[in-house]
């Protein structure tokens, strides 16, 4: 049934990841929409091309309705893998999603972002929003670390559990120090930052509305690491450097920086540069005689 594959699923690849929650949560909603006691052999192409429409009809975005289908797809082929079903069926490609779009905390309005929450009394979502911004973290990531995770004297955090499932140390800058040294204790453990994110997505919401950013759907609490991201790059740092430190998957997973890191290009500036000085008698030999032609032709 739905509801034995989606427990099946749960134990072959969500148990235990940083994914585990929102792959579950994604999951119910397609058993349900079945019903739980809906054999799973039966899923094809026309019933998922009904499970996308009813979704959209809820106000799914397209990479969310995507996501959902993945789901629906894990479970299909975990039980074909276990023996449950003869196939999985073929079922429709992925729904367009539009590129996101650049966005990045500019260093104005992470001042005003923090003045913000010191001014509503929130001086944690303002030491979270610094941290977030220069460690670049996932706030999944903050949101587990616990006191024992960061070393006050090395200038680092450890982050154990990831998304990728590799666990990861990342040196603190000044800024980001004096976000998480007041909240570390040598003796006891404990989680550094209270929020969870339903809490801070709130807070975060009421800042943006206050600092009249209401309207900017690209804006989230995701834009900050993103924005590390993107001033690692624009200070020249390679991407393997900004893949190790933001534990990223691939490569593939942060090319959209790669406009950002154009160190190697000036290099082959210079090097084009330097061809052309040197060359530059010749071209003027050149163009002598181009004069020379055209004159002969008039």
């Amino acid at each position: 049934t739905m509801k034995e594959a989606m427990a099946l699923t749960h134990g072959m690849r969500w148990k235990g990841k940083a994914c585990e929650a929102t792959a579950m949560g994604y999951c119910q909603q397609v058993v349900d929409f079945y019903g739980a006691g809906y054999p799973i052999a039966k899923v094809d192409a026309p019933s998922f091309m009904r499970l996308r429409e009813f979704f959209r009809q809820k106000g799914n975005s397209n990479a969310t309705i995507n996501y959902k289908g993945c789901c629906m797809s894990s479970m299909l082929k975990c039980s074909e893998l276990m023996g449950h079903i003869k196939g999985s069926p073929r079922l429709p490609d992925q729904l367009p999603v539009a590129p996101p779009k650049d966005r990045v905390i500019t260093p104005r309005e992470q001042e005003a972002f923090v003045a913000y929450f010191q001014a509503i009394m929130e001086p944690e979502a303002a030491d979270l929003f610094t941290f977030l911004i220069d460690v670049g973290c996932r706030f999944s990531e903050a949101e587990r670390m616990q006191s024992g995770e960061i070393d006050i004297e090395r200038r680092s955090v450890y982050f154990p559990k990831t998304k990728n499932g590799k666990p990861r140390t990342v040196p603190l800058t000044g800024q980001a120090l004096s976000a998480v040294e007041g909240r570390v204790s040598p003796v006891k453990k404990y989680r550094v930052f209270s929020y969870s994110y339903r809490q801070y997505k709130h807070l975060f919401a009421k800042a943006k509305g206050a600092l009249g950013l209401e309207y900017e759907k690209q804006l989230s609490i995701h834009t900050l690491r993103h924005t590390c991201a993107s001033r690692l790059a624009a200070k020249g740092v390679s991407l393997p450097a900004i893949q190790a430190w933001g534990g990223w998957n691939s490569l593939g997973a942060i090319q959209k920086y790669l406009h950002l890191d154009i160190t190697g290009l000036e290099m082959a500036r210079r090097a084009l540069e330097s061809e052309c000085s040197t060359s530059g008698g010749g071209q003027s030999a050149m163009a002598g005689l181009g004069n020379h032609l055209a004159e002969e032709a008039q």
